[in-house]
């Protein structure tokens, strides 16, 4: 009876840790289901944070390339197309108007901004030489130059505009216009240098023209546009 009464003590006992192991292997496979479910839910916060900075930066990209298009884009590109000669060539003052009012502005030398209305331009007009400004210093006599054309609209770049403070109006016209008050003792305008396009010759010439800093920008606008 004892052996018996041993056997069915142990045998319980059997029971007992067997129940144990599996009570502990469901606490752990619950633990484990607690810890899934944390994880997939980091996984997902993160996916979406990524999502969302994507799309705020392509949102930003697109209003930075909008915002681009009128100050950079199309006056490189307009600057390219024209295609100026490289080397300044040789101009002289042949006309400086004050135009005031609306209908008196239909154009202007320069302008600070390019979407705002003029009540007040200044046209400047200009002949110009295809000979090199340098090769005039170093090779003009006192006789009057050829020009090779004649009365051409004199603008600050190909646009006739910008921004401050890259655009100065009043700097310009001081020192290519003629001066506000003049006196019998003011001596004719002289020549100065300028550039023409190989494309136009006849629409306009300008004051300013830099072929690697025009590809320099536009090269950095669109990389600054496009790169996400």
């Amino acid at each position: 009876m004892e052996e018996e009464e041993t056997k069915l003590h142990n045998s319980d006992k059997d029971e007992d840790s067997e129940d144990d192991e599996e009570g502990e292997e469901e606490k752990q496979g619950k633990i484990q289901e607690d810890v899934e479910p944390e994880e997939e839910t980091t996984a997902q916060k993160a996916k979406f944070y990524v999502s969302l900075c994507s799309g705020v930066t392509a949102c930003l990209s697109a209003f930075a390339f909008l915002f681009l298009i009128p100050f950079i884009i199309e006056p490189a590109i307009k600057t390219i197309m024209a295609d100026y000669e490289s080397e300044p060539v040789t101009c002289n003052l042949s006309r400086h108007d004050v135009g005031l009012g609306i209908s008196n502005c239909n154009w202007a030398s320069c302008r600070e901004g390019c979407t705002a209305q003029m009540i007040k331009c200044h046209q400047i007009t200009v002949h110009y030489s295809r000979m090199f400004f340098k090769e005039y210093n170093k090779s003009h006599s006192p006789g009057p130059i050829p020009w090779d054309h004649e009365d051409i609209k004199f603008l600050i770049n190909t646009e006739g505009c910008g921004y401050p403070p890259g655009t100065n109006c009043t700097n310009f016209v001081k020192q290519y216009g003629l001066p506000e008050v003049t006196s019998s003792k003011d001596l004719p305008p002289k020549p100065f240098p300028c550039y023409y396009s190989k494309v136009f010759p006849t629409l306009h010439v300008v004051s300013k023209y830099n072929w690697d800093l025009n590809m320099r920008y536009l090269i950095l606008a669109l990389i600054g546009s496009f790169r996400f």
